[in-house]
């Protein structure tokens, strides 16, 4: 609002300038033409008074017009300033969480290569065990192969007396539960042999 005002004075006093340059020419005209010295000087002195009147107020206009520009300079710097300064936080804040960011990031890598040599290291002895454990399956199922018929055979009939048996199902308990207890003493001292 300020600066419309300020043009429409300028306008103003620019244009009451320019009116006073008119009027004494045409005063000088008028009086050139009637051809009265006494007229003439008149004229010439008052179209002098015209002319440093108006000079002085377009040069009040212009010096005015180069103080609120300078005032208006200063204050586009003082803001510019003030936003670089604001930019410049800003930009150091944003600086200084990327670089916090980064910081957890890279732990985090960190913490995750170490975990996944970790599990490497782990992956890597139960391999072992595993092979470990399926080459003693392997020699102990040959093991086996080899003395299960010589077991079986101490065993007896493949059918267990109390199941030929069509007696009593009490006497029939018992026998299982005799020849239970003769196939347990006979696996566990097989058990004993190789441990």
């Amino acid at each position: 609002m300020a600066a419309s005002g300020r043009r429409t004075r300028r306008s103003a006093r620019l244009t009451g300038a320019l009116s006073l340059l008119v009027l004494a020419g045409v005063v000088v005209v008028a009086a050139v033409v009637l051809g009265d010295l006494l007229a003439v000087s008149v004229a010439a002195v008052a179209a002098l008074a015209a002319g440093t009147t108006s000079y002085l107020l377009v040069r009040g206009e212009l010096l005015a017009a180069r103080r609120a520009n300078a005032v208006e300079r200063r204050d586009l710097a003082r803001e510019y300033r003030d936003l670089f300064a604001r930019r410049a936080d800003e930009t150091t804040r944003q600086h200084d969480r990327l670089r916090e960011a980064l910081g957890h990031t890279e732990r985090r890598a960190s913490g995750a290569e170490a975990m996944l040599g970790d599990v490497r290291r782990r992956l890597g002895e139960a391999e072992d065990r595993y092979a470990a454990m399926e080459a003693y399956a392997v020699s102990e199922s040959r093991e086996d192969e080899q003395t299960l018929p010589v077991r079986l055979g101490e065993r007896g009939p493949s059918l267990p007396e109390w199941a030929r048996l069509e007696s009593d199902p009490v006497q029939a308990l018992l026998a299982w539960e005799e020849h239970a207890g003769r196939v347990a003493g006979a696996e566990r001292t097989e058990l004993r042999k190789h441990a």
